[in-house]
């Protein structure tokens, strides 16, 4: 594969993650918003800040962007599974922390930085872990396939 190939791809990747994940985490956003708002009997005065909205959706498209189209670094063969999957934890990771700070989605103490870095790290590995369990799988049943047809 070549770097053409590889960057038009993760873009068009990108794309369709943004397409896909924008309105999903728009919605999930809002209905945590309204949900909380309606059981405090309280709205968040910065949902009427233009500057704070802009920074939330410029947060979720990145996010979306990113988590999308650095997935593109599985698909290059001479890349080991290890490399890979460390060059798509720390693109993830750095946009994701990039957008909590973008979006103070984090309080301003040090331990709750702490704390979502460390909910980030054990959410990934359990993701990663589910995606790998799952190949597996899919793989012994084509190689069962291939067995049987033999």
């Amino acid at each position: 594969m070549n770097t053409k190939i590889i960057i038009k791809s993760a873009l068009k990747r990108g794309v369709i993650g943004v397409g896909i994940g924008m309105p999903i985490a728009l919605a999930i956003f809002f209905i945590i918003y309204f949900s909380i708002a309606a059981a405090t009997g309280g709205q968040n005065p910065e949902m009427n800040n233009i500057a704070y909205m802009a920074k939330l959706c410029l947060s979720f498209f990145l996010t979306c962007f990113i988590f999308a189209s650095s997935t593109i670094v599985y698909q290059i063969e001479k890349l080991p599974l290890a490399f890979a999957t460390a060059i798509h934890f720390t693109a993830i990771f750095a946009c994701w922390m990039f957008c909590a700070w973008l979006g103070d989605w984090i309080g301003g103490a040090w331990h709750s930085w702490l704390i979502a870095v460390g909910t980030f790290i054990l959410i990934y590995i359990i993701a990663w872990l589910s995606i790998v369990r799952s190949q597996k799988k899919k793989a012994a049943a084509i190689t069962e396939k291939l067995k049987n047809n033999q």
